[in-house]
């Protein structure tokens, strides 16, 4: 029997149309989806490209991820009447549940500074990237509100809802119209988000899933600006064993997203961004080490590598954003 495929090997790859638009490491570049969205987005994020990722935080439905854009787009500021209270604390159905606070005011002021830093991005930005988690959502039985979190409300308070595709399609058509019509340099790429909601059911995911990728296609072939990295695919096929993915068996592994997140790069990135991320690789990692005694010569003399290696940074790739990581090594020296 012929277990192998054509390639001598025993998983099946497939190859990913390479991108002739670049996404290069001075350009903006906007964020939004599931949590895979952070998976990719806080890499690029974390080495120095100008990303914002999830500013409504994580939202796993295409309603919500619509809502989200629209109100960036149309500068739809909150003034906290929209939010809830529920246990000692005000909430927001457009938001993750990391926006709650006991202070109507300061979650108001948040939330609306994620808009604007982020109208910007989606104004004048190069990139925005859309991960899409499930096709299935809760809405509220009192005003049939599409909601983003439920905030661990009641349930009776929500009906869950398969969300209508032909709504979606024209709902993402309109939405992507007014974008490009605000922003014609911007590029739009989706992705299907890897990780399968187990809570909707086996044969619910799937129906989700399938509906997703529907939608997406729809969409990459009405604008040409729009494309699709097959982030479900290769999860899916290429990596089709348990031995990607996480103890929960429904989370891609860190070897899978970094496999993931290599063949989108490959996909996206030009030469010189790969070189700047292999540059810049070794101080963001440094930056993750736990330095017991900062004070202690062998701390200080780690410390102080890392800024020289900054500042050659900094000399090499002149537009680079490194004030994040040269602050966090600053304060270690003073930490005590």
């Amino acid at each position: 029997m012929k277990i192998r495929n054509t390639t001598g090997t025993f998983r099946t790859t497939f190859e990913i149309p390479v991108s002739s638009e670049k996404y290069l490491f001075d350009q903006s570049s906007l964020w939004t989806g599931s949590c895979f969205t952070e998976n990719l987005g806080n890499f690029f994020e974390n080495h120095a490209f100008r990303a914002i990722v999830n500013p409504f935080g994580i939202l796993y439905n295409p309603a919500s991820i619509h809502c989200s854009l629209t109100r960036i787009l149309n500068r739809d500021f909150y003034t906290g009447e929209e939010f809830a209270f529920f246990n000692d604390k005000y909430v927001s159905f457009d938001h993750h549940g990391s926006f709650s606070n006991v202070d109507k005011q300061i979650m108001t002021d948040t939330i609306n500074a994620q808009i604007t830093r982020s109208y910007d991005a989606l104004t004048n930005g190069s990139w925005l990237f859309v991960t899409f988690g499930t096709a299935w959502a809760f809405r509220t039985v009192a005003n049939n509100k599409i909601v983003a979190n439920c905030h661990k409300m009641p349930s009776s308070a929500f009906e869950r809802i398969l969300l209508p595709f032909d709504t979606l399609v024209s709902q993402w058509s309109d939405l992507i119209q007014k974008i490009h019509k605000n922003n014609g340099n911007l590029k739009i790429v989706f992705t299907v988000s890897p990780v399968r909601h187990w809570r909707d059911g086996a044969v619910n995911n799937q129906q989700s899933k399938a509906l997703l990728i529907n939608l997406v296609h729809e969409l990459t072939r009405a604008f040409h600006f729009v494309s699709y990295f097959p982030a479900y695919e290769i999860m899916m096929d290429d990596l089709r064993d348990y031995r990607f993915y996480a103890d929960d068996m429904l989370h891609p592994s860190p070897v899978a997203v970094e496999y993931i997140r290599e063949r989108f790069m490959e996909t996206y990135l030009d030469n010189t961004a790969r070189d700047i991320l292999s540059d810049i690789s070794p101080v963001v990692k440094a930056s993750g080490h736990t330095i017991m005694n900062p004070e202690s010569d062998d701390g200080k003399s780690f410390i102080y590598k890392q800024l020289d290696v900054i500042h050659w940074l900094k000399e090499k790739y002149p537009t680079l954003s490194l004030n994040v990581l040269e602050e966090h090594f600053k304060a270690l020296l003073h930490s005590r």
